[in-house]
């Protein structure tokens, strides 16, 4: 459940991104995944979760902490789409990047048109949700 609420989060960030390269020429927009960082996120789940918490934790950062990342490796895609010259290409805003590459976002058993839908629409609840516009984000 809460992995699925994650990645439903991440497909929101990334599909504002697209649209807010959609409206803007004249900023460059990315929606980056650093991947698996090692950092204390998890640090009170023994606290919230009980004895499931300090086992899940052990398990995940002890066992298969090799397979994290170090927060400054996490960093890289960042940095990497905010200063690399390569990134100042017009074409490559909106898109999401993993490992300072970028990526195709896909939805299971959606076609583009209706990830453009699907996006259109999320920026439209948002700006209702928020009672806020950037309709024309190069003014």
């Amino acid at each position: 459940m809460l992995n699925l609420a994650y990645g439903e989060s991440k497909l929101a960030n990334a599909l504002h991104m697209r649209q807010c390269a959609k409206l803007s020429k004249k900023v460059r927009f990315f929606s980056v995944h650093p991947g698996g960082v090692r950092t204390e996120i998890g640090k009170d789940m023994g606290d919230r979760m009980g004895t499931f918490g300090s086992i899940l934790r052990f398990i995940v950062f002890r066992i298969f902490g090799c397979l994290f990342r170090t927060p400054f490796q996490g960093a890289q895609t960042s940095l990497y789409c905010a200063i690399s010259p390569d990134c100042e290409n017009p074409a490559l805003s909106g898109k999401y990047f993993y490992d300072c590459s970028a990526q195709e976002i896909g939805v299971k058993n959606k076609s583009e048109k209706e990830i453009v839908e699907i996006q259109e629409t999320l920026w439209k609840l948002s700006e209702q949700y928020t009672s806020s516009t950037l309709c024309d984000l190069d003014k």
